[in-house]
């Protein structure tokens, strides 16, 4: 469209606020799924829906053993690895389970011991170090986060880090503030287009 001689022309700032005026607002916020939300901004808060960790669990490769046990030789009863949901008999004295990092820690545990604190390591028999504290090496239930507390702030950018404690709560959409969008208008008769 050419333009005509002789216009009024506008001052830029009413320009723009009638622009502005004709421009329809949007929603700020929009639900995404958690795997498109990296670098987004969450729109509200987020509550933690369940313990995290949300049983006791190892923190370390070893054995779990009872306090009173620290510094003998013990029997290697049993095994437990992360994701087991089978129930574990309570320990006599001089037993200990082998137990992998993140298994749940049965009843009546009270440590961890590592394996590099341990000596005459056998299939069946292993010495522990004596100089064990009650709770070393156990994660406890909800120690990083109590169910119901806030998990994630409003206004926190999305990590990875972030979408795996999402993943583990089980929840899979967030609310979000939408993308700015822009438009650009390019106006003017010394303008070309790149053929022209």
């Amino acid at each position: 469209i050419k333009m005509k001689k002789n216009l009024n022309y506008v001052d830029f700032d009413i320009a723009c606020n009638s622009s502005l005026e004709l421009c329809k607002s949007v929603e700020k916020s929009e639900i995404i799924s958690i795997f498109n939300s990296l670098g987004r901004v969450l729109y509200e808060d987020i509550i933690c829906v369940k313990n995290l960790p949300s049983f006791d669990n190892s923190a370390m490769d070893g054995y779990a053993i009872k306090i009173e046990d620290a510094g003998k030789a013990l029997k290697v009863v049993d095994t437990i690895f992360a994701g087991d949901k089978r129930e574990f008999l309570k320990l006599n004295s001089a037993e200990c389970y082998k137990i992998m990092t993140g298994a749940k820690v049965p009843e009546g545990i009270e440590a961890v011991v590592p394996v590099e604190l341990c000596n005459e390591i056998s299939e069946n028999n292993v010495v522990i170090d004596s100089n064990i504290k009650k709770g070393s090496n156990i994660r406890l239930k909800g120690e990083e986060k109590k169910e119901g507390t806030i998990l994630l702030k409003k206004g926190e950018k999305i990590t990875s880090s972030h979408i795996a404690m999402l993943v583990s709560q089980g929840i899979m959409v967030v609310k979000v503030y939408r993308k700015i969008q822009i438009a650009i208008i390019s106006s003017g008769n010394e303008l070309k287009e790149p053929w022209e």
